[in-house]
């Protein structure tokens, strides 16, 4: 009878280690997996801002002259007829650049559940500068529809920026000032 006794103590024993190690192990998992999900996350944000500011510099390296057109249009007091055709051409020469340039860019890994809207994102820029270097080609070019396709690209940016963290960035103002 106490061999039976020692057994039943020895089981019971035995079960409460289990279980007191099953549930440790638990809560372990529960924290790694918190952990992974906190480093997900600024892995996220690290990519998206990568992502950002490499979007900002290659449209950057090739729409200056654009800007200096567009400006051009709306200064007081507005420069010449030549000065404003010579403006225009230049523009029209380097918007195709802007567009190869944005279509040169890659979505990184850390971003493929983001990775549908930012590529549509990325078609509308590409479309924005299209239209831009469709419509500079004409005497009479209108940039509006140009501007509004990128208006829209840019308030589906801020969000997506906002959806990881970030604060919503103007991609407006930082390739067209």
């Amino acid at each position: 009878m106490k061999k039976q006794w020692l057994i039943a103590l020895g089981l019971a024993l035995v079960v409460a280690l289990t279980t007191a190690c099953s549930n440790s192990d638990s809560t372990k998992s529960d924290s790694k997996t918190t952990s992974n999900k906190t480093e997900t996350a600024a892995n996220a944000k690290a990519d998206m801002m990568q992502f950002y500011m490499n979007l900002v510099d290659k449209i950057n390296s090739a729409d200056k002259d654009i800007n200096a057109y567009e400006s051009a249009l709306t200064a007081d007091p507005k420069p010449s007829a030549d000065e404003l055709a010579s403006l225009k051409e230049k523009a029209a020469a380097v918007a195709p650049n802007v567009e190869a340039n944005i279509k040169e860019l890659k979505i990184p890994s850390g971003l493929k559940d983001k990775k549908s809207d930012l590529e549509a994102i990325l078609k509308d820029l590409e479309a924005t500068y299209q239209l831009k270097a469709n419509e500079l080609k004409k005497d009479q070019p209108s940039l509006d529809a140009a501007n509004a396709k990128f208006s829209s690209a840019d308030d589906a940016l801020g969000k997506l920026l906002q959806s990881v963290g970030l604060a919503k960035a103007s991609l407006n103002n930082d390739v067209n000032s």
